[in-house]
């Protein structure tokens, strides 16, 4: 259990969430995009740290979009839908 009354609702939070959101799986398509796009930003591409560009490429394989208010990073991905979420429009 959760040491701290924010930890608690944090939990609480997440798995809420977690009933609701379907959790997509990392698979070898996802894997080989990532490659290619952790390149492309080795050379000067999307500027985006390692957990967000595997969830970009997650979701540029499955035709997806991805939902976030982090809108700066993932609008850097070619081909990625980025969505906000429905609460924040």
């Amino acid at each position: 259990m959760p040491a701290t009354p924010r930890a608690a609702r944090r939990h609480a939070f997440v798995e809420a969430l977690l009933r609701d959101v379907e959790v997509a799986a990392l698979d070898l398509a996802a894997g080989r995009v990532y490659g290619r796009l952790y390149a492309e930003r080795g050379r000067g591409g999307a500027q985006i740290g390692d957990l967000d560009l595997l969830l970009a490429a997650r979701d540029r394989v499955r035709g997806d979009g991805i939902v976030t208010l982090d809108r700066h990073h993932f609008d850097q991905v070619p081909g990625l839908r980025v969505v906000a979420p429905a609460w924040h429009q």
